[in-house]
């Protein structure tokens, strides 16, 4: 007795590639899924980190001015990284470009002043009477 059946299509050849096939979509799915939970770590990082920064700014936004003054802000640049920052954007990058902004005028501001000749500036107070004593005025 002679099988017909051609060995190519036999029971164990049709389980072995669909074990072969679900192999396969499960590599496919945990790719997808590795993806998808990258990309939520990735966004929960960056809610953190925004969180994080819009926290500092209101520090900032508290703060005294010579607070401020002490780490070489002013107001204007707090208000203004705190409008600059609406949204996605890095409430931090906006405080660095402020602070980059500061800077920036503050080198072209001593430039132009180092071209200025230096002159004597005149007496605040108007020179004093010859008869009047030093001691007096206190």
């Amino acid at each position: 007795m002679t099988s017909e059946v051609d060995p190519l299509f036999s029971r164990r050849m049709i389980a072995q590639a669909r074990r072969e096939q679900a192999k396969a979509f499960v590599r496919q799915l945990r790719t997808a899924l590795g993806a998808a939970l990258g990309r939520i770590r990735a966004l929960k990082a960056r809610i953190v980190r925004a969180w994080d920064h819009h926290r500092q700014l209101e520090l900032l936004m508290h703060a005294d001015d010579r607070m401020l003054a002490d780490i070489g802000l002013t107001r204007f640049d707090v208000v203004a990284a705190a409008q600059e920052s609406r949204g996605w954007l890095g409430r931090r990058d906006a405080l660095h470009a402020a602070g980059a902004r500061r800077d920036e005028a503050i080198a072209i501001s001593q430039s132009r002043r180092g071209g200025l000749p230096r002159t004597e500036a005149p007496p605040i107070v108007p020179a004093l009477p010859c008869g009047v004593e030093m001691s007096n005025f206190r």
